[in-house]
């Protein structure tokens, strides 16, 4: 449900339709499987469900292996910031985003 939300957020804020759950590779192997990504700009969204608290841990060691393995920006949003703050939210996203796009095209390696 999360997700969706989000995605209509992106959507509505004019981003290119992200991938929902990802699937990154790098150098032949997974990574890591994230919740949205916009892989042509080198970025994913993780989001964090109201029921999330107790997964902090695994999240922070998903989220470096993946930037660890790709270089990929990363960013982060929580239940509250999509469903209740959705200005503040689609900015940040539309930060994020433009922040890839001043970098080097960012490739997964094979």
């Amino acid at each position: 449900m999360l997700e969706t939300r989000f995605i209509q957020l992106a959507r509505s804020a004019g981003t290119p339709t992200p991938t929902r759950q990802h699937e990154v590779t790098a150098h032949g192997r997974h990574v890591a499987t994230v919740d949205v990504a916009w892989p042509e700009l080198g970025v994913f969204a993780e989001l964090d469900g109201e029921l999330h608290k107790d997964q902090p841990v695994h999240d922070a060691a998903r989220e470096t292996a993946v930037v660890a393995a790709t270089g990929w920006l990363c960013c982060r949003f929580t239940w509250t910031a999509v469903v209740l703050n959705p200005t503040p939210t689609k900015r940040r996203l539309l930060e994020v985003l433009a922040q890839a796009r001043r970098r080097p095209i960012m490739m997964t390696p094979a």
